[in-house]
C-alpha cells in the first residue's frame, strides 16, 4: 500500500454516510470526503521512481498533490467497506478499501496504479479505537512476508498547510520482503479526530542503504 510502502503513503460531519459508526474512533467516511496532500519523496543513490513520478521527478526528489476522496461503498466478504482513491494529476495512484470497526480503521484490500487488486487477510488495523499512550498491536500477513508493529506513542500538536490540529502520533514499524532483500520500514503517523491523517513521514531501508523518504501533509480537508 502506498501510503505505507509506497516510496517502496490514509471524517464526521454532514452528508451521506458510507457505513454505520460502530467504533469511538472519528474517522471521516462520509461520501465525497477529500483530502489533499503534499507528497515530497526523496530517493536514495541507485533508486528510481516508477513511471508516473519519473515524469514529475526532478533528480532523485518530487513535490506533487495528491488528491484522496471517499468514492464508493462495496461489500467484500459480508463487511462493507469504503474505496478511497487517491489520484495524481488525475491518474490513479491507490486506492484503498477501509471500514471502521469496533476495534478501529481496518484496510481489506488496496491497489496501486496498475498493479492488481490485493487483499489483506486478515485485514489491517491501521488506527486503534484504543489510542491510549503506550498501547501496540500487531499485524502480520497470512500469505505473504510483511509485518507490522504499529504504537501510540501520545497525543501529538501538528502543524501542516491546512492548519494547526492536536492530533495523536503514532508510530509503525515493519519489514516487507522483496526480490533484492527484506526492506525495513518506519513510518511517523499524526492521526486528528474529525479529520483523518495530517502528517506522514515514512521510510525504507535495505540493510541500513536508504531506498525512500516519503512526507506527506494534509494542504486541505473537505467534508
Amino acid at each position: 500500500m502506498k501510503f505505507l510502502t509506497a516510496g517502496i503513503v490514509l471524517l464526521c460531519g454532514a452528508g451521506i454516510w458510507a457505513q454505520p459508526q460502530r467504533s469511538s474512533l472519528d474517522y471521516p467516511l462520509a461520501l465525497k470526503t477529500r483530502w489533499t496532500y503534499h507528497l515530497h519523496q526523496e530517493n536514495g543513490p541507485g533508486v528510481h521512481f516508477g513511471e508516473d513520478l519519473a515524469a514529475l521527478a526532478k533528480g532523485n526528489v518530487v513535490d506533487t498533490s495528491i488528491i484522496s476522496e471517499v468514492a464508493g461503498v462495496e461489500t467484500i466478504k459480508g463487511h462493507s467497506y469504503t474505496r478511497v482513491e487517491s489520484r495524481i494529476d488525475g491518474k490513479p495512484w491507490l486506492f484503498e478499501w477501509e471500514r471502521i470497526s469496533p476495534e478501529g480503521l481496518l484496510v481489506g484490500k488496496t491497489r496501486e496504479q496498475e498493479e492488481p487488486e490485493v487483499t489483506m487477510e486478515p485485514e489491517q488495523k491501521r488506527i486503534s479505537a484504543t489510542l491510549r499512550p503506550g498501547a501496540f498491536w500487531d499485524w502480520q500477513a497470512k500469505d505473504a512476508p510483511m509485518k507490522f508493529r504499529y504504537t501510540v506513542v501520545g497525543p501529538g500538536a501538528v502543524d501542516v498547510p491546512a492548519g494547526h490540529y492536536q492530533g495523536v502520533h503514532l508510530t509503525a514499524t515493519g519489514t516487507v520482503q522483496a526480490p533484492f532483500g527484506k526492506v525495513d520500514i518506519r513510518q511517523e503517523t499524526w492521526f486528528v479526530s474529525g479529520v483523518g491523517i495530517a502528517k506522514q513521514e515514512t521510510e525504507t531501508s535495505v540493510q541500513g542503504h536508504k531506498l525512500s523518504g516519503v512526507l506527506l501533509t494534509l494542504e486541505k480537508f473537505e467534508k
